[in-house]
């Protein structure tokens, strides 16, 4: 889950994107592409709530935005 805490957020879920503003969340499912981009003037300030634990970081990240679709969805 992403809760924004402060600024907007443009933030991808699979192929949907929304934006977030203070308060608002937004729900990702388990290996679901997403991506979260400041779509304001200021800075942004997210909380990211990640489980369950995986991988030795707790977490783990692979690389998708040079692939399609992914690369020409933001523009």
């Amino acid at each position: 889950m992403v809760l924004v805490v402060a600024g907007k957020i443009e933030q991808w879920v699979d192929r949907e994107k929304r934006i977030l503003g203070p308060g608002d969340s937004a729900f990702i499912p388990a290996d679901v592409v997403h991506a979260s981009f400041n779509a304001g003037d200021l800075p942004a300030k997210i909380v990211a709530i990640l489980g369950p634990c995986v991988g030795p970081n707790g977490y783990e990240v692979v690389d998708v935005a040079n692939h399609a679709p992914w690369k020409t969805l933001r523009t």
